[in-house]
C-alpha cells in the first residue's frame, strides 16, 4: 500500500465509514473487517473500496459542490461498471462534516484509485473477503 508522511492520517484513521446495501447498514472504523458486503464479495470481486468526491484535497467545500461532485463520481463509476451502492463517512469527535460517498466492489483497483485521484483525494478506505479495512493513500501527481 502507498504510504505517505501525512499530518491528516490520525484524523482519517479516526473517522467512521457508513455502508448501506440491500436495506441493512454496517459502520466500521480502519483496521475492522466489514461483515455487511461479505456475501457480495464471493460473487462479484475480491475487494471493496470506500470513495467520496466531497472535500477535495481536505479542504472543505459548500453541501451543494460536494453533492454536485458526488453526482459526477456516481457517473464515473457507472462507466466502470462495478456494483456500488451508498456511503458516508465522518468523525468521531463530530469536528468535520458527514461525507457522502460509495462503496464499489471491483478486482480491478487501479480504475476505482484513478477515479480518487482525478476528484482530488488523499484516501481512500480498501478491504476485502475477511480482509480488513485499510487507508490507501493517493498520490494526486499520478492523475
Amino acid at each position: 500500500m502507498t504510504r505517505m508522511n501525512n499530518p491528516l492520517e490520525p484524523a482519517y484513521r479516526a473517522a467512521w465509514y457508513y455502508f448501506w446495501w440491500n436495506g441493512r447498514s454496517e459502520r466500521i472504523h480502519p483496521g475492522q473487517c466489514l461483515q455487511l458486503l461479505q456475501p457480495f464479495l464471493t460473487d462479484k470481486g475480491g475487494c471493496w473500496v470506500w470513495i467520496t468526491a466531497a472535500n477535495p484535497g481536505s479542504a472543505r467545500c459548500d453541501v451543494q459542490k460536494n453533492r454536485w461532485r458526488n453526482l459526477i463520481l456516481q457517473q464515473c463509476i457507472l462507466s466502470i461498471k462495478s456494483p456500488f451502492g451508498p456511503a458516508w463517512s465522518g468523525s468521531r469527535q463530530n469536528d468535520w462534516p458527514v461525507e457522502a460517498g460509495y462503496w464499489v466492489i471491483t478486482d480491478h483497483l487501479e480504475p476505482v484509485f484513478k477515479l480518487g485521484r482525478r476528484f482530488g483525494q488523499r484516501a481512500v478506505l480498501l478491504g476485502g473477503r475477511d480482509r480488513p479495512a485499510e487507508l490507501y493513500w493517493l498520490n494526486p501527481s499520478k492523475s
